[in-house]
């Protein structure tokens, strides 16, 4: 067939170009696909191949395996159909070079050659990460590759790793082979015992002729990275069995040690991957890329903590996630305190003692420690109640400090002699009171985060709570109370936005972390203590957050999420000028995220949370015409991911959601199937909002382009397009109007409606509906059913939906408020609304203003929640979550 190919001819809608390849398992050409006016590559299998019905059953699995998968390191496949009895693929045409070529083209060290050689260790360790990110893809979707080698990974001109021919590649279904499972007597894909893969790249059970998983991608990765880094390959002989002797008996020469330019802590990498036995490998790519991906952050702290944590022998130790340890290992690392979540402690700090402070069930936030390290105060819930309680260090018994006054205290501060503790409450305003829970009292009737200053005369507040990061509702002042008079001072301007501030031991600056005008960025700053002009710490994709200061100023503590899970860093810093001194180094590297840090005064001893969650997806039926729920919640979906946020589909086949571990990325759970799909997987933050009516499209925001903005792919992640890049602001929350021919969106200024039909994209210019009043902003986007209203909530400035609801007429342009509730309300039909209040789903008909309660508590069930289009679902997510309290002793 290939002989009567030529330049021009049609297979059904793709018009042949040029070919670009040939090989045993069929004719690869560049194409044209006339129906969508872009460029493919087409593999053809030829009909001699066809006939073969082993060569046909690998070339169509092919098709399918890779075309389950949807990442930006996998190659894509589109189509897979006939042509004159000859099968062929449509995929994704990827210009660039391979790997083998990269290689190839390398200089020599010292000569500048251009023969086989390294590839600077940097950049290797960024193709490497890459290709793991997308083995870890395939992998959670039950495809292991079993084929890949320098000649099957091609870099294009930007720098993007592709993964390319799976045409050796098998399913994996709950853990079982599913090539195994459909093997019958006379024959199949792949017979048992047959050794499959190249020489030279497969594991030591590829050799043997076992069955495989996915760990043994795991190991072919490990011989690419090796080669990249030495020039030579990891296990190279005269002849193809004493290539496979080698793998099975031999370890390959160090490549660290002398003038190398590998460093002692990349080479153990290297040979974790490289282990004879598949348990003692990285168990997944994310691990190896999150292991990859502490060194490419580049500070000598980081790679002394991963040293910190190699096996003493290389053969014992397993890894789960980097850092990840076993009660031994952290008994091993910390010296004690064992527990249940696994906190592994870096060596930059110092002679690491760890102790786990609290053990209930449930969870324990918000610690602060006391200046002499011995007593902690944190809040915890029983009974339906939020409390702070007060712990000894080392005590068993809890007393609850709060008790008899209302519920909600959070965020406590310990005065600098230990002799009071400030908190607030949800509502707003600083109280003040013994530390023994004594003489309480109200200092002002807003802010949150207190920090005392050094002399415990006064206390820093902002005006927006702040026990999440991810979530920002304004841009938030700093206030000075001064403690004995309860009088205010404004250390801000409107443009700023400070929180969680913490004064330096000496008094002078101020730490905290804001949002620069129009980036979802979350930056460290510094500024001096009565205002001035901040000095940024930090420039970055990474969710930083939660600043404490040492005892003697030279370091500031802080969370961050840049390693992958939220974790304990620190800066070197110039206490007198605020400035940075040095790059992020770790301090913790926690299986479970930290949530929340302080550190003592004189001791300089840190406390601080960690959480676990599990994450259900559920829905229960919904009775449209009496309006109410039905029956018991359906489970589809449960996870450890995060927080499930996001919309099903029109079409009643998916949900779309962002997943918030390790970062905020793109999912499409298959409602059918409950088949999961990553549609995105980079550093940016990806949040889902809403569906077109066809189900063809999700609309989502993100800050891919340095600031949130409107972005649409289709639910295989193909398509991706910037919808709006408006200058100077974000836009968040798009949702689409029932026709599909308008999004509505918002900003922190207010509302917006969008055309989409005839429009050129992105589109740069946005017409932002008026205010309410003066400077009452519209906070909307819920279209109603016929699309001739919207409802929403309204707020002033500095202000997170405190107005009441609102009704805006799209013909009119007139605005009606419904309701003195604040909650986020959602259209049911044309005249009613569903709506969160006081912990309860309430139903609100705007035309008699009659409301009632449905029959479900959101504190025990539905804690974020969504109606299918049609309305006879209702869906929601429930998170199960444990918190405990940790301390961190070092020299």
């Amino acid at each position: 067939m290939s002989r009567q190919l030529q330049s021009g001819k049609l297979l059904l809608h793709y018009r042949l170009v040029d070919k670009i390849g040939e090989g045993g398992m069929g004719v690869v050409w560049k194409a044209e696909d006339t129906n969508l006016d872009r460029d493919v590559a087409i593999k053809l299998l030829p009909p001699e191949m066809a006939e073969r019905p082993e060569r046909l059953e690998r070339f169509e699995q092919e098709a399918r395996t890779t075309g389950s998968l949807n990442h930006p390191n996998v190659v894509a496949v589109y189509d897979l159909g006939r042509h004159e009895g000859a099968p062929y693929i449509v995929m994704e045409l990827v210009h660039g070079e391979t790997l083998r070529e990269k290689i190839a083209g390398s200089p020599v060290s010292g000569s500048g050659s251009s023969t086989n050689a390294f590839v600077p260790p940097r950049k290797a360790l960024e193709y490497v990460m890459q290709i793991a990110h997308g083995l870890a893809a395939a992998h959670e979707n039950g495809v292991v590759h079993r084929d890949l080698k320098p000649e099957n990974i091609i870099i294009t001109p930007s720098g993007q790793a592709k993964i390319l021919d799976f045409g050796l590649a098998k399913l994996m279904r709950d853990g079982t082979d599913v090539e195994s499972a459909t093997r019958t007597s006379a024959g199949g894909v792949t017979a048992p015992g047959s050794v499959m893969g190249t020489v030279g790249y497969m594991a030591p059970e590829q050799v043997r002729g076992r069955e495989v998983d996915h760990r043994a991608d795991i190991f072919a990765l490990g011989t690419i990275l090796y080669e990249l880094l030495a020039g030579t390959r990891a296990f190279a002989a005269e002849s193809a069995v004493e290539t496979m002797n080698a793998i099975l008996t031999v370890d390959p020469p160090a490549l660290s040690g002398g003038h190398s330019r590998v460093s002692p802590v990349l080479d153990r990498i290297v040979r974790r991957c490289l282990e004879k036995e598949p348990g003692e490998r990285f168990q997944s790519g994310r691990d190896l890329a999150f292991a990859l991906q502490a060194i490419g952050e580049g500070t000598s702290t980081e790679l002394e903590t991963i040293e910190a944590l190699k096996p003493r022998s290389s053969r014992r130790w397993a890894w789960g996630v980097l850092g990840i340890a076993a009660a031994a290992l952290l008994g091993f690392l910390a010296g004690g305190g064992a527990g249940s979540l696994g906190v592994g402690v870096a060596t930059g700090v110092g002679s690491p003692r760890m102790t786990q402070l609290t053990f209930d069930g449930g969870v324990e936030t918000t610690p602060a420690v006391s200046p002499d390290g011995r007593s902690l105060v944190y809040l915890a819930q029983a009974a339906d109640r939020w409390d702070l309680y007060l712990r000894r260090v080392g005590g068993e018994t809890a007393i609850n400090l709060t008790a008899n006054a209302e519920p909600g205290g959070m965020a406590p501060a310990f005065s600098p002699d230990g002799e009071s503790i400030a908190f607030s409450r949800f509502g707003g305003g600083l109280f003040v009171m013994g530390a023994t829970g004594e003489s309480l009292r109200r200092l002002t009737d807003f802010g949150f985060n207190p920090s005392w200053s050094p002399d415990g005369k006064s206390i820093l507040v902002t005006s927006e709570l702040i026990l999440n990061p991810s979530g920002r509702g304004t841009r938030s002042q700093l206030w000075r109370v001064d403690v004995a008079s309860g009088e205010t001072t404004r250390l801000t301007t409107d443009a700023s936005d400070v929180v969680q501030a913490r004064y330096s031991p000496s008094g002078e600056r101020i730490a905290y972390w804001g949002l620069p005008l129009g980036t979802g960025q979350r930056v460290l700053y510094t500024m001096p203590a009565d205002g001035g002009e901040p000095v940024a710490l930090t420039d970055d994709q990474a969710m930083n957050w939660n600043p404490v200061w040492s005892p003697d100023g030279n370091w500031l503590y802080f969370l961050s999420d840049r390693a992958g899970i939220m974790n304990i860093w620190r800066l070197p810093i110039e206490e007198r000028t605020g400035a940075p001194r040095g790059g992020a180094q770790p301090v913790t590297i926690s299986a479970a995220p930290v949530t929340w840090l302080d550190v003592a005064r004189d001791t300089g001893r840190l406390v601080f949370s960690t959480s676990s969650r599990l994450v259900h997806l559920e829905r229960r039926e919904f009775d449209l015409v009496r309006k109410e729920v039905e029956g018991e919640p359906e489970t589809l979906w449960e996870s450890s991911m995060g927080g499930v946020y996001g919309a099903p589909s029109p079409n009643g086949r998916w949900f779309a959601f962002t997943g918030r571990t390790p970062q905020e990325d793109l999912y499409v759970l298959d409602l059918q199937s409950g088949r999961l799909r990553r549609l995105t997987d980079d550093v940016h933050k990806d949040r889902v909002s809403s569906w077109s009516p066809d189900s063809g499209k999700i609309y989502f925001y993100s800050t891919r382009s340095g600031r949130y903005q409107i972005w649409s792919l289709n639910p295989d992640g193909s398509e991706l397009t910037q919808v709006t890049d408006v200058s100077g602001r974000s836009v968040n929350n798009p949702m689409v109007s029932p026709d599909g021919s308008r999004l509505s969106v918002s900003s922190g200024d207010g509302s917006a409606l969008i055309e989409l039909a005839g429009v050129e994209l992105p589109i740069t210019a946005i017409e932002w509906l008026p205010p309410i009043d003066d400077d009452l902003r519209f906070l909307g986007g819920n279209w109603s059913p016929d699309g001739r209203r919207l409802v929403g909530t309204a707020a002033r400035e500095g202000e997170r939906d405190g107005r009441g609801m609102w009704t805006y007429e799209i013909e009119s342009g007139e605005y009606r408020r419904i309701a003195e509730a604040s909650g986020v309300p959602i259209w049911l039909d044309d005249r009613t609304f569903v709506f969160a209040d006081s912990r309860a789903l309430k139903l609100l008909d705007i035309e008699t203003g009659q409301s009632k309660v449905l029959d479900l508590v959101l504190s025990s069930r539905f804690e974020a929640w969504i109606f299918s289009s049609d309305r006879r679902w209702l869906y929601g997510s429930r998170t199960e979550t444990q918190g405990d309290v940790w301390m961190l002793d070092h020299e």
